[in-house]
């Protein structure tokens, strides 16, 4: 009888150890999933944003992230200089003194580049060193399908992970925002007045009116959200700094070396699609050894980045001449989605852009695992976004484009035309 009672504690004790993933496709899942993890914490929360606004999304999340720390819960934000600007100093004195530590990465000096280029693009919580959340979305309402509007909202995806191992080594590089990185600091606190206080303790109430009625549709999963399929492992790959403030090629690197291992075929999503020789030359020793690949990226009307894609026009011919298939997405929504699938064993689900920024400047994560059942469904979604896509032959193809969208089109075909050919050397 003893025997059995240590089988079962064995047994029971490995279940609760092992890996677990879950696909974060559904918007309002995403952001009830998230909101509930939050919930749940008891011991620590730390999260790193490139993108965190004051609007619901942001302001609930500092509710439940306030009510985590009045439990005992620390709580520690990362959040970007450049795309976190509407969080004032008078919002972070309020979340410092409930109890959520922030501090900002890389302030913008008017005339330091560096200071423009380098930025905190990773998205990723961990709570109590198990469970994380990685992936495309920004802290913001239209990451959540919040907005009605065509060409208003994201379509993304992210990965819910239960993992010991992948929340250390999460753990670990988060530690390296918070205490080496002399370019992450605290901003300067301010004395709030009881005006202040009574405002931003209206936009908590007002934010969690129109989150609880944005989730009305998908409350009844709360109980079975943070329910994910059980792995072997998940990997948490990231970036590594020198000198204190210089982000490696370690990622990148890491990165094509799972391209290097493909043997039948690769899947990609990915928004801000403009390849460096480094990517180019993976993809080119991966089509000769026979690999298919198949790419899904914006097309002029559904790209918010303009810049980035007048590059991506001026290379396309390259990309389908080395033998790439190319698909590009024609809406309603805008793709921020960067995934890849490889070999129908592998996904890749992360902050990862295949282009120079997330290569050399932009620091990003991934979480890699290997499941056959998680990949088809991961595919299926890549699928069913591709219904929404053409096919790109010849890069002559024309697209049609609504006419709130054509002013948006002009920019970026007058980029591609004039600033991107003199900057096309820069972000080989």
């Amino acid at each position: 009888m003893k025997f059995i009672y240590i089988l079962l504690f064995i047994v029971c004790n490995y279940t609760a150890k092992a890996d677990n993933f879950r696909i974060l496709n559904n918007e309002q899942e995403a952001l009830l999933c998230r909101l509930a993890l939050i919930d749940s914490a008891q011991e620590e929360i730390l999260m790193a944003y490139f993108g965190w606004s004051a609007d619901a999304v942001g302001l609930e999340l500092f509710n439940r992230l306030i009510k985590a720390a009045e439990r005992g819960a620390k709580v520690q934000l990362v959040l970007d200089a450049y795309a976190s600007g509407d969080i004032d100093n008078g919002l972070l004195t309020y979340l410092a003194e409930r109890g959520v530590h922030v501090k900002i990465y890389n302030e913008q000096k008017f005339l330091g580049v560096r200071s423009h280029l380098q930025r905190m693009h990773d998205k990723f919580m961990v709570v109590d060193g198990e469970s994380i959340i990685v992936g495309g979305r920004n802290m913001r309402e239209y990451y959540f399908g919040m907005k009605e509007k065509a060409f208003s909202c994201f379509l993304d995806r992210e990965a819910l992970v239960h993992s010991p191992s992948a929340a250390a080594a999460a753990m670990a590089y988060f530690d390296v925002y918070w205490n080496q990185l002399s370019i992450v600091t605290y901003r300067k606190k301010v004395a709030l007045t009881t005006n202040q206080i009574q405002h931003f303790d209206s936009l908590r109430v007002d934010a969690t009116i129109k989150i609880t009625n944005h989730l009305e549709l998908v409350k009844d999963s709360l109980g079975t959200i943070l329910e994910a399929q059980k792995v072997d492992s998940v990997r948490f790959m990231h970036d590594t700094y020198k000198d204190d403030v210089y982000k490696s090629l370690s990622h990148t690197l890491n990165y094509i070396e799972l391209i290097d291992q493909a043997r039948d075929v690769i899947y990609i999503e990915n928004p801000y699609f403009a390849p460096t020789k480094k990517w180019l030359a993976a993809f080119d020793r991966a089509i000769k050894r026979g690999v298919k690949i198949r790419v899904m990226t914006n097309s002029c009307k559904t790209n918010d980045e303009s810049l980035m894609h007048g590059l991506y026009l001026n290379m396309r011919k390259k990309v389908l001449d080395l033998g790439l298939e190319l698909w590009e997405y024609q809406g309603p929504k805008l793709l921020h989605a960067k995934c890849m699938i490889i070999d129908n064993k592998l996904s890749i689900i992360g902050s990862y852009n295949i282009n120079k920024m997330s290569q050399t400047h932009t620091s990003e994560v991934n979480v890699v695992v290997k499941h056959i059942g998680i990949a088809q469904e991961h595919k299926s979604y890549m699928d069913q976004n591709l219904k929404d896509a053409i096919q790109i032959l010849t890069g002559e193809e024309v697209e049609e484009v609504p006419e709130d969208r054509k002013k948006h089109v002009k920019g970026i075909l007058k980029k591609q035309r004039g600033v991107c050919r003199l900057i096309k050397p820069l972000f080989r």
